[in-house]
């Protein structure tokens, strides 16, 4: 397997886990949400964030943003 395609493999595996709450996965948006009250998970998103290069754009009628991982830095 080349590297790239392992690369997104493991964002594959971040979004199924909730690691990633909302990420392209084989072209379709999944939104996984995690129990935000925890503060160890919110540490660990805050770990793995940095890795990968973030988009957020406004959803339609609401104040919460949807965050787009797109690429690996």
């Amino acid at each position: 397997m080349k590297s790239k395609d392992k690369n997104k493999a493991y964002i594959n595996n971040l979004v199924l886990e909730g690691k990633a709450p909302v990420a392209f996965y084989n072209s379709q948006i999944v939104d996984l949400t995690t129990n935000r009250e925890n503060s160890n998970i919110i540490i660990k998103e805050k770990k793995l964030i940095p890795k990968y290069k973030q988009v957020s754009i406004p959803r339609p009628n609401s104040n919460k943003n949807i965050s787009k991982i797109y690429d690996l830095f």
